[in-house]
C-alpha cells in the first residue's frame, strides 16, 4: 500500500469520527468523567481533588488524592490538548483521543497488509475500524479504549517482529520499544501489568528453546530482559514513586482489597476494612459459581457481538483455519486466553461489567484483520466453486459487510447515545438533570464546599464544581459516621441504590431530611438537617 492510502484512511477516519463532537457534549458516563476531570485537575498542576466515587482506599478528607484505583494516562492525554491550549473545555481535552482514534484505521491497514499483502483487506479491515460498532462511542472521549485498541495492536505487532528478528541489536530495540509500550499499556489500566508479564513468559520459554538450539545466548536473553525492564520502569517510575510517598508501597491499599469484592455494590463499601478474605468466603464464595456462569455468558456474548459484529463471526471461523497458526496471530491469542479466564473465573463481576470488553480492546484490530481476510478467502472459494468475478466479487460483498457494521454503528449510538431527542441526547441527560439539581442547592448555599452524596459524584462535580461523595454501600450508622466525617449537607437519591440500601423510606426514617426537589427522571434531592 502507498503512503496516500494511509494518509486518505486517517483523513476519512478523523471526519467519520467528529460526529461524536456533535452528539457528545459530555463525557456522559464515570469512567470518561474521571479522567477528564483528572486531566484538567493535572493540566493545574493539582494531583487531587474535591470529589470521592469510592472508599477502597480510606479517604480521609476533601479533596482527594486522584488515581487511587484507575490509571492516570487517560487524564495525561487529556491534560496535554489542554495545557497547550490554556484551555479546560470538554472538546479540547478530547483531542488527543480524536486523533489517536483516527490513527487507528491507517494502523490497522498496516497490520493487515503486513500479514496477507492483500490490498482489499487492508482497507477493509481498516474500514471496520472506522465502523466499529460498540467501540465508535468510545473512541474520542477520554478513556482507555482508544489507547488500547492502537497501541496495544503495535505492542504484539513489534512482539511479532522480536520474534521474527535475528540480529541482536534488533531484538535490543524491539525490546526497549516494547518495554515502553508495556509501561504505556499498564499506566492505562491496572491490567495492563499483563504486557509485562507476557514479555517474561517470552524470556522464559522462546528464549530458552532458542538457547538449546544455540540460536542464542543466556545472557543475550538477559540483556533483553533488562532492557526491557529498565524502559518500563521508565514509563511507570513516577507512578510507584507517588504511591509509595502516599502509600508506603507500590499500589493503592484499592488494589489489595478489590480482590474481596464479593458483588458490584461491594465496590461502594464503606468501611472498606471489611473486604478481607474472610469477608469473601462468607459473601463472595457462595454465589460464586452463579457470577461466573453470569460473566461467561456476558462475555460470551461480547466475543461475538462486539469483537466479531455478529456478521463476522462466519468469516472470523473462516479465516482462522490458515491464520491462528501464523506467528503474528500466536501471542494475541494467548492474550485472548488470559483476559477471558481472568474476566470470567476471578474477576466476574467486573469483568462482565465492561472489564472484558475494555481489556478485548488491545487485541480487536487482530479481529477486524481476520474477518477482513475471511471475507477475501470466502471469495476466492466464490471463484474456484463458482466462477465469480474478483472485481465485481469484492465490490459486492465488500461493500455489503461495510453496510452491515455501519448499519450496526448507527443503531447503537442512536440506541446509547443520541436516544429519543437529538437536541437533548441521552448521552447528555444526567449531566443536564445535575444542572438543575445545582440550581436548586444554590438557592440555599453557594459554597462549593458544602458537600453532596449522590451516585455519579464525578459527574456531579464535573458539571456543578461542588464537591461530592458517593453513596456507599453501608449499614446505617456507618453511613451516619461518613456524613459526619465528610460533613456532608445534601443528598440526592435514585433507584440505584445498594441493595441493603434500597428503601427510599429508609433513608428518611434513619436519617433526618427534608425534600427539596424531585427531578422528572426520578432524583429526589434532599437536605440534611
Amino acid at each position: 500500500m502507498k503512503k496516500s492510502d494511509y494518509i486518505f484512511l486517517f483523513i476519512f477516519a478523523l471526519l467519520c469520527l467528529s460526529i461524536n463532537f456533535i452528539f457528545q457534549k459530555t463525557p456522559g458516563y464515570l469512567d470518561s468523567e474521571y479522567y477528564f476531570l483528572g486531566g484538567k485537575y493535572l493540566s493545574q498542576g493539582q494531583l487531587e481533588a474535591p470529589f470521592i466515587w469510592n472508599y477502597l482506599d480510606d479517604p480521609k478528607v476533601l479533596p482527594h488524592d486522584l488515581f487511587t484505583y484507575w490509571m492516570p494516562l487517560p487524564s495525561v492525554f487529556t491534560m496535554i490538548p489542554i495545557w497547550i491550549f490554556k484551555n479546560d473545555s470538554f472538546i479540547i481535552g478530547r483531542l488527543l483521543f480524536w486523533f489517536l482514534a483516527a490513527g487507528i484505521s491507517p494502523l490497522t491497514a498496516l497490520i493487515s497488509y503486513s500479514v496477507n499483502k492483500n490490498k482489499f483487506s487492508a482497507y477493509l479491515s481498516a474500514l471496520l475500524s472506522i465502523f466499529c460498532g460498540y467501540y465508535f462511542k468510545f473512541l474520542t472521549i477520554p478513556e482507555s479504549v482508544t489507547i488500547y485498541i492502537f497501541f496495544g495492536a503495535v505492542f504484539f505487532f513489534l512482539f511479532n517482529k522480536l520474534l521474527e528478528s535475528n540480529g541482536n541489536k534488533e531484538k535490543l530495540f524491539a525490546s526497549a520499544i516494547l518495554g515502553i509500550l508495556a509501561g504505556v499499556l499498564h499506566l492505562s489500566r491496572v491490567d495492563g501489568i499483563i504486557f509485562f508479564g507476557i514479555f517474561i513468559i517470552y524470556v522464559f520459554t522462546a528464549g530458552i528453546i532458542s538457547i538449546k538450539q544455540k540460536k542464542d545466548t543466556f545472557l543475550n536473553l538477559i540483556l533483553r530482559s533488562i532492557v526491557f525492564i529498565t524502559c518500563y520502569l521508565l514509563i511507570t517510575c513516577c507512578w510507584y514513586i507517588r504511591n509509595l510517598e502516599l502509600y508506603y508501597g507500590l499500589f493503592s491499599p484499592a488494589s489489595s482489597r478489590v480482590i474481596w469484592i464479593a458483588n458490584y455494590d461491594d465496590t461502594y463499601l464503606f468501611p472498606s476494612s471489611h473486604l478481607t478474605f474472610e469477608y469473601w468466603i462468607q459473601n463472595g464464595f457462595p454465589v460464586k459459581g452463579m457470577q461466573i456462569w453470569n460473566a461467561f455468558k456476558n462475555n460470551i456474548g461480547s466475543f461475538l457481538a462486539v469483537q466479531l459484529g455478529i456478521i463476522g463471526i462466519p468469516l472470523f471461523f473462516f479465516s482462522s483455519r490458515n491464520n491462528l497458526g501464523k506467528r503474528i496471530f500466536k501471542i494475541p491469542i494467548f492474550y485472548f486466553v488470559i483476559i477471558f479466564l481472568l474476566m470470567t473465573f476471578v474477576f466476574s463481576e467486573s469483568g462482565s461489567r465492561g472489564g472484558y470488553l475494555h481489556s478485548m480492546a488491545a487485541i480487536q484490530i487482530y479481529f477486524w484483520i481476520l474477518i477482513s481476510d475471511g471475507l477475501s478467502r470466502f471469495i476466492k472459494w466464490g471463484m474456484e466453486k463458482r466462477d465469480w468475478k474478483l472485481k465485481r466479487a469484492q465490490i459486492m460483498f465488500g461493500s455489503a459487510l461495510i453496510v452491515f457494521y455501519f448499519l450496526l454503528t448507527i443503531f447503537i449510538y442512536q440506541r446509547d447515545v443520541i436516544g429519543s431527542s437529538i437536541q437533548t441526547t441521552l448521552w447528555d441527560k444526567e449531566a443536564n438533570e445535575f444542572v438543575k439539581i445545582e440550581k436548586q442547592i444554590q438557592l440555599r448555599t453557594v459554597d462549593k464546599d458544602q458537600v453532596v452524596m449522590i451516585n455519579d459524584p464525578v459527574g456531579y462535580h464535573l458539571a456543578t464544581d461542588r464537591w461530592s461523595i458517593v453513596i456507599p454501600s453501608a449499614k446505617w450508622n456507618d453511613l451516619k459516621v461518613l456524613l459526619d466525617k465528610f460533613d456532608v449537607r445534601f443528598i440526592v437519591i435514585d433507584q440505584n441504590l445498594p441493595v441493603q440500601m434500597k428503601s427510599q423510606d429508609q433513608w428518611i426514617s434513619h436519617l433526618n431530611l427534608s425534600e427539596i426537589y424531585r427531578d422528572p427522571g426520578g432524583k429526589i434531592l434532599y437536605e440534611i438537617h
